[in-house]
């Protein structure tokens, strides 16, 4: 079953304003992709924090259209089955309690800011406010992320051995690996690197030949070296790549 959709027109303030580490303005164009984490009531006592929404959306500079950027949006939703309860019943369930992963995705992009990363998006900004009394939770947090689109084009399209990358000539798709061996230890010593997700959002930009993660990203603890085991991670590894696809074939017969 598909999960609800809790954004709808005027939910939020568009433009979105920043203050941290620029002054901008960003003005919500469409909505990439929605997920509610839903819970009832009785569940906090397991100890799982309050439910919420997570969506994405493509974005551009208020006054600068070409300026093209995502933002995440985190928003704490009403406990199953008091959706449609009064203001200020649901008001009463509110909380500040933003969940880890919010938390976890800013402080990779603050990372990435910090290090000077030539590889990932580039943050803009993030904030927390209060949902107002026509919100969803009256009082509830909305924390926002917003981060550049990185260039270049997309190389694998998350089905296995499908994507632009296959159909290149194999120098280039060599230069390709090249360039993605450089751009991923280029992390081994700042404590964040692309998360294992990444993989479907590698771009790669022929100008520059550079390639590019657009996300999502992970803090890490400690050193560590490049293996050629990340080759197969990556999927750039035709022969792990058409032994995986030979495996599934045999299994769908």
């Amino acid at each position: 079953m598909a999960s609800p959709s809790f954004i709808y027109p005027g939910l939020m303030p568009n433009p979105v304003a920043f203050v941290d580490p620029l002054p901008s303005q960003w003005r919500i164009t469409s909505k990439v992709d929605e997920y509610a984490y839903e819970m009832e009531e009785n569940q906090l006592r397991y100890g799982l924090r309050v439910p919420c929404c997570r969506a994405i959306f493509h974005c551009e500079e208020a006054g600068n259209p070409g300026h093209q950027a995502y933002m995440v949006v985190y928003m704490q939703i009403p406990f199953t089955g008091t959706e449609f309860t009064s203001p200020d019943l649901r008001a009463q369930q509110a909380s500040s309690d933003i969940p880890n992963s919010a938390l976890n995705d800013c402080a990779c992009y603050q990372r990435l800011k910090d290090i000077g990363s030539e590889h990932t998006p580039i943050l803009i900004g993030s904030k927390v406010e209060s949902q107002g009394r026509d919100g969803w939770v009256p009082g509830g947090y909305l924390f926002y992320l917003a981060f550049t689109k990185v260039p270049g084009v997309r190389l694998l399209s998350g089905a296995i051995g499908e994507g632009l990358f296959y159909t290149l000539p194999n120098p280039q798709k060599d230069k390709i690996r090249a360039a993605l061996k450089t751009a991923y230890s280029s992390f081994a010593q700042y404590d964040v690197r692309p998360s294992w997700d990444a993989r479907t959002r590698l771009f790669w930009d022929s100008e520059s030949g550079k390639l590019h993660f657009q996300g999502p990203f992970e803090l890490t603890t400690g050193p560590w070296e490049w293996d050629s085991y990340l080759w197969k991670h990556w999927s750039l590894d035709e022969d792990h790549v058409n032994r995986r696809r030979a495996t599934m074939r045999y299994m769908a017969m």
